[in-house]
């Protein structure tokens, strides 16, 4: 008896069946590999930065608006808020804050409901608003004001709780060529770290919000510029970008420079074009995301496994900012009429 034909009959089943999976595998890591989902800002000017607050993704432009979208549901349509600047962030689930940049200054809360009425707080009128940031759930809101000139500039670092109209002093900062690019505050809102430049120096400092003082500054003279950086979940290890290749990280406490992540070795010379070097952290700490010249990397903060994400697809890249659950990363173009890209995280 023969049985030839159904042993090829069983091969040919067995290759087709590889095939079919090699094929299946390779779709599933296509699909992976590729943005989520592109989300066109109608009629914007670039959107400066990009904030997480709960379910709420936010999209600050430079024509001083705040586009609000749903993680849950992207596909609807963006709530627009006017601002006063486009330095402004999440306080509260149903409201945003702004500040504005010309004199008089004024702390502007804005309800994300059209029809509410904005709070507006006067601020110094000798001192000019640059920066405003929060903590993950908008406990503790830092103000930054600076006054003097080019020579000779100081810092005035003001706190707000959620009730915003109790503003307190916190630190003067005496900078004099200093140059503060950023601020970023702890979640447990204790810490507020400041990166900046001074003398052709990265400058990089951290003031102890609670007992008013400054903890320790210092300047880093590898490295240009700091553009940014961000607090770990536990707030002992700020996340620092600065104008070289690298993810910088310092101890809170100390100032220390505990490590240096490098993403990709052979590009090392690459990247010292690139003026935005986003960092972002993902609510549960365990996954941080840098901007390196034009490509996206995440290290899983625990194991500091590296992946590489590719590049963002924007010609001039703005911000990012993690989903809720951590599984994809929002990016933006600062260009007029830039969209947003929403891009799924390796998650472990």
């Amino acid at each position: 008896m023969d049985n030839s034909t159904p042993k090829k009959k069983s091969t040919a089943v067995f290759v087709v069946g590889v095939f079919v999976a090699v094929m299946i595998i390779m779709f599933v890591a296509r699909i992976r590999s590729q943005d989520v989902q592109t989300i066109k800002i109608p009629l914007n000017n670039g959107i400066v930065t990009l904030l997480t607050y709960n379910n709420l993704l936010g999209a600050v432009s430079n024509d001083n608006k705040i586009y609000i979208l749903e993680w849950s549901d992207l596909a609807k349509p963006p709530k627009v808020i006017e601002v006063e600047s486009s330095e402004a962030i999440f306080a509260a689930p149903d409201a945003v804050l702004s500040v504005k940049q010309m004199n008089p200054n004024r702390l502007v809360m804005s309800g994300i409901d059209a029809n509410s009425v904005s709070k507006k707080i006067s601020l110094s009128m000798t001192s000019k608003a640059t920066s405003l940031s929060s903590n993950k759930d908008g406990s503790k809101i830092i103000l930054l004001l600076e006054r003097g000139g080019s020579e000779h500039i100081v810092y005035e670092f003001l706190e707000a709780g959620e009730n915003t109209e109790q503003i307190r002093p916190v630190v003067t900062v005496e900078a004099g060529e200093g140059k503060i690019k950023h601020i970023a505050v702890s979640d447990d809102g204790r810490y507020a770290a400041a990166a900046g430049e001074k003398k052709e120096h990265g400058w990089l400092f951290v003031v102890d919000i609670k007992d008013k003082k400054i903890l320790w500054q210092k300047e880093m003279p590898d490295l240009k510029k700091l553009f940014k950086g961000v607090f770990s979940g536990d707030g002992e290890i700020i996340y620092i970008r600065g104008s070289d290749s690298m993810l910088t990280l310092v101890k809170t406490g100390s100032g220390e420079i505990i490590d240096r992540w490098l993403p990709a070795e052979e590009t090392k010379y690459n990247y010292r074009t690139q003026q935005t070097q986003a960092v972002a952290i993902s609510r549960d700490g365990e996954s941080v995301a840098a901007v390196v010249g034009s490509s996206i990397y995440v290290w899983d903060t625990k194991t500091r496994k590296k992946y590489d994400m590719g590049g963002s697809g924007h010609k001039v890249f703005s911000s990012m900012a993690f989903s809720p659950d951590a599984k994809f990363i929002a990016t933006s173009d600062m260009r007029q009429g830039g969209d947003i890209k929403i891009i799924r995280t390796p998650r472990r």
